[in-house]
């Protein structure tokens, strides 16, 4: 969604909670050099990948497959959900998740060196998501 050169915007998805499968499904941030070929690494891209299962989100951040620290952030609400939703709000090179109607994030995304720009979306390398709802907006200037 939206283009490489897209900065502050607000992201709203509501998903049923993939549990069964292999892989990982979830929502791109800050996408750029998004690549589709049948023989490369599965993380194709540089930009943050959130992996959602029924424990909480996965954090990745996407270099080509180079590893790196993943953050885990449990949700305890999820465990015995079967659809979730969250807001994401994306400013500068801060990255800030909330599940919806709450003022403090579950986690923040605040990197020295951030990946500030890019393409939103969705991912899925072998578990099916389901998104029931999505919604992309800007941020309006304060």
């Amino acid at each position: 969604i939206g283009s490489e050169g897209v900065t502050d915007y607000e992201m709203a998805v509501s998903f049923e909670i993939p549990n069964a499968g292999a892989g990982f499904s979830g929502i791109l941030i800050n996408a750029t050099d998004v690549s589709y070929y049948t023989d490369q690494v599965p993380e194709s891209a540089f930009g943050y990948g959130l992996a959602l299962t029924n424990n909480g989100i996965t954090i990745k951040k996407l270099n080509y497959g180079a590893p790196g620290k993943n953050v885990n952030v449990k949700i305890p609400e999820w465990k015995n959900a079967s659809e979730a939703s969250l807001v994401i709000r994306v400013q500068g090179g801060k990255v800030a998740i909330f599940l919806p109607g709450q003022d403090a994030p579950i986690h923040v995304i605040n990197e020295e060196t951030p990946y500030t720009h890019g393409l939103s979306g969705l991912f899925s390398t072998g578990k099916e998501l389901s998104v029931t709802a999505l919604s992309v907006k800007p941020l309006k200037e304060e």
